[in-house]
């Protein structure tokens, strides 16, 4: 591991360390921020000392770490506190004072600032704070490219729906994210894209919930169930609700999720989606207009275990040809849709 440099900050430097991250860029205010425009990969660090403070909350919980022998303040930052429980982490699993090693990309503004990637627990477990990012640093032993390995109550319920109408988790993403620098933008767009400001014009900063068609792509579990003639999408991350109509209604205005109206093709559900009230495609900026249209189509597999997707998005005002989304969710028995409840 690279030696982290001495600062040479001392006295209460908590609040001096939060001003100067929050600064730098918001840190991953949601599942879709990139780690990668906050966090140096290149520049991966291990800090051991005593935690100082636990700020239990989602999006991602923060710790405040002292570190042995330096005295230096820490900010870390971990996952969800949805992700952490599912993989048996819990808000009794370390205190304020414990003893911990975090392991993880440090900022790019030089602030004594973390994603903490890896935890070594109080009784010397390791244990991977941030899933994805431990796999990816080559920190978790037994990665699974997945943001936890099981749900929250796998077999500990009967089965709580039918067909589509249950709780479903994630498992294969398109991670619009990480695809964002290859989408086909029209010039105009791209400008727009150089401008984005994420310290002002991110609405996770706000806890706000993202909009359609964003918020499809998230590693949480999502239910759908059947509510007066209409199919309802819960999604854990941010509390998002979708209402799908099925009785071909017209749109009464742009909304934050758009106008949704489905129907049946078989087996598969189709979903048109207009209207929407959402100013970007994406957390790097990328503009959509009042122009854009998704089209889904959901698809159960024969044995009800397995939800295949697709999502194709047109904007003729951002994009030179349409963007295709798509991927799966698995149905685990006893899973369940936790309140979210982000705080800033």
């Amino acid at each position: 591991m690279p030696v982290r440099r001495d600062t040479g900050r001392g006295g209460d430097t908590r609040n001096i360390a939060i001003a100067v991250l929050l600064a730098a860029l918001p840190i991953l205010a949601s599942a879709h921020h990139s780690v990668a425009a906050l966090y140096d990969f290149d520049d991966v660090q291990e800090v051991s000392g005593t935690i100082t403070d636990i700020d239990w909350i989602n999006p991602h919980i923060k710790l405040t770490v002292e570190a042995t022998g330096t005295g230096e303040i820490w900010q870390l930052e971990a996952s969800a506190i949805n992700i952490l429980e599912r993989n048996g982490v819990t808000r009794d699993s370390f205190q304020v004072g414990d003893e911990m090693t975090f392991i993880g990309p440090v900022a790019r503004n030089g602030s004594d600032t973390m994603a903490a990637a890896l935890a070594v627990m109080p009784d010397g477990e390791r244990v991977p704070f941030f899933t994805l990012i431990a796999a990816r640093l080559g920190l978790d032993e037994a990665p699974s490219g997945l943001v936890f390995d099981k749900p929250s109550a796998q077999a500990a319920a009967a089965d709580s729906g039918t067909g589509l109408f249950k709780v479903w988790t994630p498992r294969g993403r398109p991670e619009t994210g990480n695809n964002a620098y290859f989408w086909p933008l029209k010039e105009s767009a791209r400008a727009a894209v150089a401008e984005y400001d994420p310290l002002v014009d991110d609405p996770a900063l706000s806890c706000e919930t993202p909009g359609m068609p964003v918020i499809i792509d998230n590693p949480f579990p999502i239910a759908f169930s059947e509510e007066n003639g209409n199919i309802v999408i819960r999604y854990e991350e941010w509390d998002g609700v979708r209402t799908i109509h099925m009785d071909g209604s017209a749109s009464s205005g742009r909304t934050l999720m758009g106008h949704s109206v489905g129907r049946w093709e078989g087996g598969t559900l189709v979903i048109e989606t207009m209207d929407t009230d959402y100013p970007y495609f994406d957390d790097r900026g990328t503009p959509q207009s009042e122009q854009l249209e998704v089209l889904e189509h959901y698809r159960v597999t024969e044995d009800g275990n397995r939800l295949d997707w697709d999502a194709t998005i047109t904007d003729a005002e951002v994009f030179t040809e349409p963007v295709v989304f798509n991927g799966y969710m698995e149905w685990f028995r006893g899973e369940e849709i936790k309140p979210y409840d982000c705080t800033y």
